[in-house]
């Protein structure tokens, strides 16, 4: 499904990652892939992530790495370079970025600062748009865009607080993107995804309340909608979604549709 194209995939700590998951199942439909990290110290993990867990016969698939702190001006203008270089061009990009302090997830949101505010907008929801603007000229006609999001973007959840903010302005920023960039071919969507165990996930208090909340209730009553998120994403990189742009596709097991 995704043979000689080549997707940034952003966003991955370790292997419970939903970005790892993804950029495997992105892998095995013969997709070149481009992982980047944030942070040098995720450097060895990820490298043996790779070892264990990618392996390819085709010499024409390629599995890149890089440290790439997707809001500092410097570090995308070094991934474009390195894209550039490699690769030529880029197909896909897909957005999971998503951090907030611990201080802003643990207080209610009228004693959050106007620092951790703007440190958690700025991270989750403007990084959409500076790695878009970045790895715009290598995005070739009919390349997509998507970004991971949360049902909380649009419903209270107790807990979730400023997350909420950021999720709701990621999806607002997709949006607005997916008109700017339609004239160029270029396709942006959103994959609102049920809660789903990663460590960055366990740091929202009581998220594991959630989960069960949403195993208990939602119609399909999947253990897991990991799977699913995986190979949504790669249909969205896909030619076969190349008249999708500007939707937010969720992928619950059907919590979404209930009144209660």
């Amino acid at each position: 499904m995704l043979a000689n194209k080549v997707v940034l995939v952003t966003g991955i700590a370790n292997g419970r990652s939903i970005a790892w998951n993804i950029a495997k199942k992105l892998y095995q439909e013969k997709a070149s892939i481009i992982i980047t990290y944030q942070r040098p110290e995720f450097k060895n993990k990820i490298d043996a992530l790779i070892k264990d867990e990618l392996t390819s016969q085709d010499s024409k698939q390629l599995v890149s790495t890089f440290c790439c702190n997707a809001i500092e001006e410097n570090d995308l203008k070094e991934l474009q370079t390195f894209i550039s270089s490699t690769y030529g061009h880029l197909d896909s990009l897909f957005h999971s970025i998503a951090y907030s302090p611990s201080s802003a997830l643990h207080n209610p949101l009228l004693d959050i600062s106007k620092e951790d505010f703007n440190t958690t907008l700025s991270i989750s929801t403007y990084s959409l748009l500076s790695l878009t603007k970045a790895m715009q000229p290598l995005l070739s006609p009919s390349s997509s865009i998507t970004a991971l999001s949360f049902l909380g973007s649009t419903r209270y959840f107790q807990n979730y607080g400023i997350m909420s903010i950021a999720k709701a302005a990621l999806e607002s920023t997709a949006l607005q993107l997916a008109g700017d960039l339609g004239s160029s071919g270029i396709r942006v969507n959103v994959i609102r995804a049920a809660p789903v165990n990663t460590l960055a996930a366990r740091g929202i208090p009581r998220f594991l309340e959630m989960k069960n909340q949403f195993l208990e209730k939602q119609p399909l009553k999947q253990k897991s909608v990991v799977e699913d998120v995986c190979g949504t994403a790669a249909w969205l990189c896909s030619d076969y979604s190349k008249g999708i742009t500007g939707q937010v596709i969720n992928v619950d097991g059907g919590y979404s549709i209930l009144g209660i």
